[in-house]
């Protein structure tokens, strides 16, 4: 008798564990980190940075959730390039100017949320006509090729120097072929601050760097929001 109730209770026991009846636990999706795609110059591929992870574009991402994928070289473009001899401006042989370097993008696939065009400095000894040619046929190509990404620029950036009036010139173009809700006017945080400029007198260091993110990154954050 007594063996009998003793599994009677250990069978009440192990029923009353048993999981509820009410809807399933469904685990939340995982949503993707936002994706910026960055094209540019030296100023947006982090020279005269110290480390990677101290440029500009480097800081922007270790210090929020954007995955960003840099493709900014060295010594380029809208309309400057190097086919070879490159190795003095970007590390490599060969540095494509924006265009090409958003077209590789495209190629392999990259498909971002926010394209960033940062750069311009570096075209100001080509023929205005043509630089300008050169920015049209960019945003054209990044419209057409990326059609759910939002699409910005920022203004060319300068040194500590006094910028010539054609980098403003440029910028002014630049603005109207995007839309002024996307151009990213982010001043000059260079300007009169040697104390930001590495010793070439030209990139900035690890404290421009820094002035460049802290200019950008709200920017950016209401570029993603909306």
């Amino acid at each position: 008798m007594a063996a009998t109730i003793l599994a009677v209770v250990v069978v009440v026991s192990v029923v009353s564990k048993q999981p509820s009846t009410g809807a399933p636990f469904e685990t939340p999706a995982v949503q993707p980190l936002p994706s910026i795609l960055l094209l540019g110059d030296s100023y947006a591929a982090g020279t005269g940075a110290s480390l990677p992870g101290k440029s500009w574009a480097g800081l922007v991402s270790t210090n929020t959730d954007w995955t960003v994928t840099n493709l900014a070289r060295g010594g380029t473009g809208f309309l400057k390039s190097y086919q070879t001899g490159g190795f003095s401006a970007c590390g490599q042989e060969e540095c494509p100017d924006f265009q090409t370097m958003a077209e590789r993008a495209y190629r392999d696939g990259v498909d971002p949320d926010l394209i960033v065009v940062s750069g311009g400095r570096n075209d100001l000894s080509q023929p205005v006509g043509q630089e300008q040619t050169a920015v049209r046929s960019l945003f054209l190509f990044l419209e057409k090729r990326f059609p759910h990404a939002r699409i910005v620029a920022t203004n060319p950036l300068w040194d500590a120097s006094d910028a010539p009036a054609a980098l403003s010139k440029l910028g002014d173009y630049i603005r109207e072929r995007v839309g002024g809700a996307n151009f990213l006017d982010l001043g000059q945080p260079l300007a009169g601050r040697p104390d930001r400029v590495a010793d070439d007198d030209v990139h900035p260091n690890d404290q421009g760097h820094a002035a460049i993110a802290r200019a950008i990154r709200p920017l950016l954050g209401d570029a993603l929001k909306n």
